[in-house]
């Protein structure tokens, strides 16, 4: 079955933007490239917030990405986007799909198609509301060495305590760090809370 993985950046005080939405913050590196790259490699699918959509479109479908490493460019643009939004009334870049409501049931068909993984690509409203469904398989944390001292948390409005296992770092030359983790099992959690 296909997995819902997250994959964003934060800063090392736990930001995914600046307070006004930037991201000149990220420091990047070939090493930090190929990983995206393997990465995607993995995944035929993004789901998307609509400021994140708007953001990736803005520069992946125009030239100022001309630049950029032509299999992301390639897989920024081709693959299938699905855009979660109750008030755009188009999604016109390439292959993407409006989902109004995000509902268990939706996912899951959408999970349960033949593909590959599903990336969700910074969106961190989206990802919230995902995890209070359970329906999220792995996080892919690029923690970039910077701090912000204040910025937009990447999750918000969580009704839980989410509990994850490490079950992969990765350093790469910039100073920026991969955490790579799934959610612990139900009984692991329940055991730590009644411990704790």
């Amino acid at each position: 079955m296909r997995k819902i993985i997250v994959l964003s950046y934060l800063t090392f005080d736990g930001f995914s933007a600046a307070k006004d939405g930037n991201s000149k913050w990220i420091v990047w590196d070939e090493g930090l490239d190929d990983y995206y790259v393997e990465t995607q490699r993995e995944a035929d699918a993004t789901f998307l917030g609509r400021t994140t959509y708007e953001g990736l479109k803005d520069y992946w479908s125009t030239d100022k990405s001309a630049n950029e490493n032509p299999e992301i460019i390639e897989f920024t643009n081709k693959t299938k986007k699905y855009v979660f939004s109750k008030s755009m009334e188009n999604a016109d870049w390439e292959n993407s799909e409006i989902v109004r409501e995000i509902s268990a049931e939706e996912i899951e068909k959408i999970k349960n198609r033949d593909g590959k993984n599903i990336l969700i690509i910074g969106s961190g409203s989206i990802a919230s509301q995902l995890e209070k469904l359970n329906l999220i398989d792995e996080y892919r944390f690029l923690s970039i060495p910077v701090i912000l001292g204040e910025g937009k948390p990447y999750f918000t409005n969580l009704d839980k305590i989410l509990d994850l296992k490490l079950v992969e770092t990765r350093q790469f030359e910039s100073g920026g760090v991969l955490h790579r983790y799934e959610p612990k099992p139900e009984s692991e959690s329940e055991k730590r809370d009644r411990t704790s």
